[in-house]
């Protein structure tokens, strides 16, 4: 059943990236069956990512320990409600939840909007698909939940003692709603700067996204703050732990895109803004899940130093040029996404807002080394690490900045 299970998982990875491919031959042929045809790949992927996760659930629930992952967080003696929240107890087994919510999510967008936003749902699906690519990619290369082992033991090691606790079957799943949700209005946004229309549109469409989303992270944060209270004997609610933040920094500005919006929407004002805030706060997203899985900072959340933290900082990057040269190569005013009311918003001007987008992110690096004291007393070796990725994501970031305004 395992093997079944990677094999699902093998053929939504192609599913996925037939999805980032041909909704672009779709529009330079004006072929629109191609494109739907991506709309029927999304029902097949997430079917496909469906099977893989019941795959592992029923290995979860009937203690197969011949799956390494049951075994590593998972025990017979343990409630059938820890047996089914330990899917997303471990790293392999969230990295897999969240790609289960991602399709889900793909899916709805395929469908729901297969009728209205024609000039730039091609490059949604397309951005969305890329999303799920890379994940499926990090999750079958190096992250595999149903991975087998040679010999099988009698007992699992069970899940952290710590997780053991109701609120982990709704705050772990809420932050990752949250997380995932943002996804969508990001790649709406990435669809208007393809297309070269930033107009309404695509904030119209994707209101009811970001208040989903931000509901569901609203929800994590205050679960997760009574789960830290209760379990961890910080004698409060917050303890500032690097990780609690990293989940606090894209509701932040998540919030802030929240109530920018509604002045676009009512004065057709803060156009770039707006994109420049999603981008933000999907870009926060990816920071938060690298520095957990990074082995960068210790904390009670953060997994153990694993291959595919710093797959989220290449990827990080590559978002943060994309961004910069979809703002660079387009002239919104030609297609009807004339930024009226903003002010005048030229390459320096973008330049300018970057260098803001680094300073948050800067401080936020930074504020997590400094609040952790075992990130700054582990004989030196997380601090380093630190530095050298703060460094490394910086100067990428400036190269790109470059690139985008040749």
């Amino acid at each position: 059943m395992s093997d079944f299970g990677t094999v699902a998982l093998i053929c939504s990875l192609a599913l996925s990236l037939y999805g980032v491919v041909v909704p672009h031959f779709g529009v330079r042929s004006n072929n629109w069956n191609l494109v739907r045809s991506v709309q029927h790949a999304s029902i097949l992927s997430f079917l496909m990512i469906s099977v893989a996760s019941a795959v592992l659930m029923e290995a979860l629930i009937n203690s197969d320990f011949s799956v390494e992952y049951v075994w590593g967080h998972s025990s017979r003696d343990m409630p059938l409600f820890y047996k089914i929240t330990s899917f997303w107890g471990g790293l392999e087994g969230s990295l897999l939840f969240w790609i289960l919510v991602q399709s889900f999510f793909i899916m709805i967008v395929a469908f729901r909007y297969q009728y209205t936003n024609r000039e730039i749902i091609p490059y949604v699906l397309a951005t969305l698909n890329g999303i799920m690519s890379f994940l499926l990619i990090l999750l079958i290369g190096w992250s595999n939940p149903l991975e087998l082992q040679a010999v099988i033991p009698e007992e699992g090691r069970g899940l952290n003692p710590l997780l053991q606790h109701p609120a982990m079957a709704i705050h772990p799943p809420s932050l990752y709603l949250g997380f995932i949700g943002f996804s969508i209005p990001f790649a709406f946004a990435m669809g208007g700067l393809i297309r070269g229309k930033l107009d309404n549109e695509w904030v119209l469409t994707t209101r009811r996204w970001t208040l989903l989303s931000w509901y569901f992270l609203s929800a994590g944060l205050i679960l997760g703050g009574q789960w830290a209270y209760e379990e961890l004997g910080w004698g409060g609610f917050w303890a500032w732990d690097p990780v609690e933040n990293a989940a606090l920094m894209p509701w932040l500005t998540g919030t802030a895109f929240l109530h920018s919006v509604m002045i676009q929407e009512k004065r057709n004002m803060l156009k770039i803004w707006n994109v420049v805030l999603i981008i933000l706060t999907f870009g926060l997203t990816i920071i938060g899940t690298f520095l957990t899985r990074s082995g960068i900072i210790n904390s009670v959340h953060s997994f153990t130093q694993s291959e595919i933290g710093p797959a989220f900082l290449v990827f990080l990057a590559f978002i943060r040029f994309d961004r910069f040269h979809g703002f660079a190569g387009n002239d919104f005013s030609a297609t009807g996404g004339s930024c009226k009311g903003d002010q005048t918003f030229d390459s320096g001007s973008f330049f300018q807002y970057g260098h803001c987008s680094d300073g948050i992110c800067s401080a936020f690096l930074d504020g997590c080394r400094n609040i952790d004291p075992m990130a700054k007393n582990q004989h030196g070796k997380s601090e380093e690490k630190l530095r050298l990725a703060f460094f490394v994501g910086i100067s990428l970031d400036r190269i790109h900045c470059f690139l985008a305004q040749g």
